[in-house]
């Protein structure tokens, strides 16, 4: 038995050598790099007279007074968002119609889904989220007393393919876009 055990255990140092003396590195398969966490500070923002949060680690710009773009570098994406007023019954269904037919074209045939929602402060919110496939995988839209429309889009700059590797980017943006939505308030 003294010398069984011993022969086991330089067997088994041998099997676990790597073999013949082969020391050639064998490269792992590529995988798609990790995408960087958003920090969990937030800033408030106000575009028109609505008000609402995004991370601070967004590069905010607004080409117009009722236009905020944000971008966000270390997620390669950029939010497209416009606030609108509209006077007349008309013009807010001529609003909502025009941003349902341009999420529409914006998915072409991905599929989406689709969350709806009242913010504490009265916004009807509604959110598009296609996971894979369209290069605007977070699109959103929230109407405040029905006279009050904003609406926006994520887009991704670059390849939208493969989706394992985008999938982690818009899981980041649709967290972007719930905060967005949940701290929408009127600014007086």
């Amino acid at each position: 038995m003294r010398l069984f055990l011993p022969a086991i255990f330089i067997l088994l140092l041998a099997a676990c050598s790597g073999g013949a003396g082969d020391d050639t590195a064998v490269p792992r398969r590529t995988a798609f790099p990790r995408v960087p966490e958003l920090s969990d500070s937030t800033v408030v923002i106000t575009v028109g007279n609505i008000g609402f949060e995004l991370s601070s680690d967004a590069s905010v710009s607004h080409p117009s007074e009722t236009w905020l773009d944000a971008s966000y570098p270390v997620l390669g994406a950029t939010l497209h968002m416009s606030v609108n007023r509209t006077y007349t019954p008309e013009a807010f269904e001529e609003a909502l119609d025009n941003r349902l037919q341009r999420i529409s074209l914006n998915l072409g045939d991905a599929s989406a889904g689709v969350s709806r929602f009242v913010n504490e402060n009265g916004f009807d919110c509604e959110m598009v989220v296609a996971p894979e496939g369209v290069a605007t995988p977070v699109q959103f839209m929230a109407v405040w007393q029905r006279n009050v429309f904003v609406s926006g889009s994520f887009v991704i700059a670059g390849s939208i393919a493969p989706a394992d590797s985008i999938r982690p980017v818009v899981e980041h943006l649709q967290s972007q876009a719930v905060l967005l939505l949940n701290t929408l308030h009127t600014v007086r």
